[in-house]
């Protein structure tokens, strides 16, 4: 099984690209107050946290977000790579109440009970707005995604854009029974920070997420059909890739204010 994403760069694409660029450069070429620079850091963190938890209604689970995100940063520095066992254990840290983290690794979701439909439910109306794939095609799904991200043509796409197909394919996948919204989240997260995009640590891009969770949704769900094999499973990508990259975009720009700012800070 072999996964290869569609997409197109379109003028929006390419100048957020470019905007994504322009603001990095800004912030890798000054250097903060160490305060500021904590402070930043700090607030990310905790925005990252409640923002992709309340998302999905889960903000009793922050703290295994914070944990996620606490363990993802200690990967980043050892350069760990992203693997299947690797998504597993972040999904345990995630979503899982007692565990110890280096040890437990989350499993598949396996066969619904009889006469139960999987699928991701619409609050308000009651009704399926997702139904995933089989559980017994998850394994090759997750493995095809994981050979993809290091492939050669993986390898050869903007940074941004590689992280916002993996996100979506990985919550389109659906692996595990509950968090896949978070999961997929924080392993954009890591990619882009393996990638040396996250800015140090000072931005979150969730709460652009949670600004507009209509089109949040919508820029995942493209007017698609519900069942996974009846078009999800090779879309057109560029709408999702669009929103993500604007949702960065706004968060880089955010942390760009604020280093514009300091000389009056000073004053």
């Amino acid at each position: 099984m072999h996964f290869r994403p569609r997409f197109y760069y379109t003028n929006t694409i390419v100048n957020l690209l470019n905007h994504l660029e322009y603001c990095k450069e800004i912030v890798d070429n000054t250097v903060l107050p160490v305060d500021l620079s904590e402070n930043l850091r700090q607030k990310a963190k905790i925005k990252a946290t409640y923002y992709s938890t309340a998302i999905e209604g889960d903000s009793f689970k922050a703290k295994h977000y914070q944990n996620a995100l606490n363990y993802l940063s200690w990967a980043k520095s050892k350069k760990i790579p992203i693997s299947v066992d690797f998504i597993k254990k972040v999904h345990a840290i995630i979503n899982v109440k007692h565990l110890i983290w280096l040890s437990e690794k989350s499993s598949y979701r396996g066969p619904s009970p009889p006469g139960v439909l999987y699928a991701v439910w619409d609050r308000e109306t009651g009704t399926p707005v997702y139904i995933p794939p089989s559980y017994r095609d998850i394994p090759d799904l997750m493995h095809a995604l994981v050979n993809w991200l290091h492939s050669k043509e993986s390898l050869e796409i903007p940074v941004p854009v590689r992280a916002a197909i993996f996100a979506y394919q990985l919550v389109t996948i659906h692996p595990f029974k509950d968090g896949n919204g978070r999961l997929s989240r924080a392993m954009a997260n890591y990619i882009v920070m393996l990638g040396g995009y996250d800015l140090h640590g000072y931005y979150s891009v969730e709460e652009h997420y949670a600004a507009d969770l209509k089109k949040y949704y919508a820029s995942l769900q493209m007017e698609l059909p519900a069942n996974y094999y009846e078009g999800r499973n090779n879309p057109d990508l560029t709408t999702w890739i669009s929103f993500f990259l604007n949702s960065m975009s706004n968060a880089y720009t955010s942390i760009v204010r604020i280093i514009q700012d300091l000389p009056r800070r000073g004053k």
